[in-house]
């Protein structure tokens, strides 16, 4: 893959993709809403185009791939990061509105970049479409994150979807599902405390969190002509959490 956007770029997960994307020599399209700061380091570097935007609407995919393409000359990677936990009340407590922003968010907006990616790679039988779920989807989510897990497993039924339907057009569609990695979205977005952590973290068979750079090494195998015959599948990066 030689042109690849990154979407929601300046989450602690992608934190270690950029670098290793930026120095290949790609063209690498670096997406972040409001947090510039995790990403301004690629701001000069002449194969990276740091593209902001808040995204609040459909609108905003298709403008998010269209400034990229036309600067890249088209697109044949994207990997999409972003997501988001806005409700973290008991399920039982839990509105409409509020199951609603957690779909926008995590499987709405996703699945729009996704499509619009589609339709710049169609036509050039090459393409990889990326997605990041989370392993709690397989144990039905958490109580006071039902709907982000909600969200996850609609946009991991959209994987197998999209990747039965593109194939022809030789473009695959994957997801990877993070379980456990001791980062600032999870201790505060899900409101962790210390003992939470290593009562968390005592549950994985491995006995410790994830590390941002094994998510690394995974984007960037499924990005590699190594994984050209993997689609439809969501991989699984959890220490064996959910056996």
């Amino acid at each position: 893959m030689d042109k690849v956007l990154v979407v929601g770029a300046s989450s602690e997960l992608a934190s270690e993709v950029l670098p290793i994307l930026v120095e290949s020599g790609c063209r690498v399209g670096i997406h972040y809403s409001s947090n510039k700061k995790a990403v301004e380091q690629y701001e000069d570097k002449k194969n990276v185009k740091l593209i902001q935007n808040t995204i609040t609407s459909e609108a905003d995919c298709k403008s998010i791939l269209e400034e990229y393409v036309e600067w890249a000359d088209g697109i044949n990677g994207i990997v999409i990061f972003i997501g988001n936990i806005s409700c973290t009340c008991h399920w039982s407590e839990i509105t409409s509105e509020q199951l609603v922003n957690e779909y926008l968010s995590n499987a709405v907006y996703p699945f729009m970049l996704a499509k619009y990616a589609y339709h710049f790679m169609k036509g050039t039988n090459a393409g990889r479409i990326l997605f990041i779920s989370t392993a709690s989807v397989k144990r039905g989510g958490g109580s006071t994150t039902i709907g982000y897990g909600m969200a996850k497993a609609a946009l991991e039924c959209a994987v197998k979807r999209l990747a039965r339907d593109s194939a022809l057009d030789g473009i695959l569609v994957n997801a990877i599902a993070p379980g456990f990695f001791d980062t600032k979205f999870n201790r505060e977005r899900k409101k962790l405390s210390e003992e939470d952590v290593a009562q968390r973290i005592a549950m994985i068979p491995l006995k410790r969190g994830g590390n941002k750079k094994e998510i690394a090494s995974c984007v960037m195998y499924m990005l590699s002509e190594g994984a050209g015959f993997i689609t439809g599948q969501v991989i699984t990066v959890d220490g064996g959490d959910f056996l």
